[in-house]
């Protein structure tokens, strides 16, 4: 795989954060838009955190040239805990997985008509045949991705906020006890997207040529971030009801014309697509470093995997969601603190 450029490394890591909950509207709302106004400062604190890591993530593997991530969020050379932590990694990776496949699998359904679980079967096939192509094919789905999806959700939310002259709506707040406030909605998505975002992005650190593309590279792919997110929050503010529907953005795409919900379908499969295969590369990239066994033995363990996950994606989108995000939300706010701290007097001491 060759040098990633500037653009291409803003592509990859807005496209690490674009999947089935993000690109629906799901967790924009229940995170960020349920808030009203005070969804705005959530979603750019969270951003600037984001930001921050991986950052911060990047910049120490590129010293230490380590990509494990359980080396890298936690403190000291505990092996114990850094297994612990590399396992709960796979585990997040492979649920991801398994979450996107779901979703792909009800949304061809709705889309086609074809049985949920024929549409997972050719989700998995289609995720399966680009991971043979390795990282490349990810930086290609990314970089096709971000700017069709950004064009697209502006164009629905522009039209919504043009037809309800941006009356913002009183906010309605949140339906989910685990998210109070958006102070604490912030910290939670960060949280959770730590390990999926980092996943996908560690992968390619040893394709970053230098500290420029990389100090450019990641702020430009967070203003991609912001312009997505903001877009949906401010069409979220004049219309709440969408967050009432499973799929609030392609609720507004249906309420602007009905080709227009097809196409944000369309969106919603590929951003579907993007994250099915970045976790499934990272977690075999991540595997791969632990055990030369998988590496030897790549295609049986691409094949292996891929039928757990659709196995395991039968237990439907909605129930895996609301078990998988919250509880590995709470769960990664240690870590990301640690990643903070130990970057911070790395740098103090001038080690990293």
């Amino acid at each position: 795989m060759k040098h990633l450029s500037v653009i291409q490394l803003a592509f990859s890591y807005a496209g690490s954060f674009i999947g089935a909950g993000f690109i629906s509207g799901q967790e924009i709302w229940a995170f960020f838009g349920c808030f009203g106004m005070a969804g705005f400062a959530g979603f750019a604190v969270t951003s600037a955190l984001c930001l921050f890591l991986n950052y911060a993530a990047i910049d120490m593997i590129r010293n230490t040239g380590s990509e494990e991530m359980g080396r890298l969020l936690t403190a000291g050379e505990n092996r114990t805990l850094i297994l612990a932590v590399d396992v709960l990694q796979w585990l997040f990776l492979f649920g991801i997985t398994v979450i996107m496949t779901a979703g792909a699998s009800a949304l061809l359904h709705d889309m086609t008509g074809l049985p949920a679980h024929a549409a997972g079967a050719a989700f998995t096939a289609l995720v399966l045949v680009a991971a043979f192509f390795g990282l490349q094919s990810l930086v290609t789905v990314f970089s096709l991705l971000v700017p069709a999806a950004a064009v697209c959700t502006a164009a629905i939310s522009l039209t919504v906020l043009w037809r309800a002259g941006f009356q913002p709506a009183p906010a309605a707040g949140s339906s989910s006890a685990l998210l109070p406030n958006w102070q604490v909605s912030c910290l939670t998505y960060t949280a959770y997207n730590l390990f999926g975002n980092l996943s996908m992005i560690v992968p390619l650190a040893r394709f970053i040529p230098d500290r420029r593309t990389l100090k450019r590279g990641l702020p430009l792919g967070a203003v991609f971030l912001m312009l997505l997110a903001g877009s949906m929050i401010a069409a979220f503010l004049v219309c709440p009801e969408a967050g009432l529907d499973e799929l609030p953005m392609s609720f507004l795409a249906r309420t602007v014309h009905p080709a227009v919900g097809t196409a944000c379908g369309i969106m919603m499969g590929t951003g579907m697509y993007g994250a099915a295969l970045g976790c499934f590369l990272a977690l075999y990239e991540q595997l791969a470093i632990r055990s030369g066994l998988v590496r030897e033995r790549r295609v049986p363990f691409f094949i292996l995997s891929g039928i757990t996950a659709f196995l395991c994606s039968l237990a439907g989108f909605s129930t895996l969601v609301g078990m998988v995000y919250p509880v590995f939300g709470y769960i990664s706010i240690p870590l990301f603190v640690t990643l903070a701290v130990k970057w911070i007097r790395g740098k103090r001491s001038g080690e990293s």
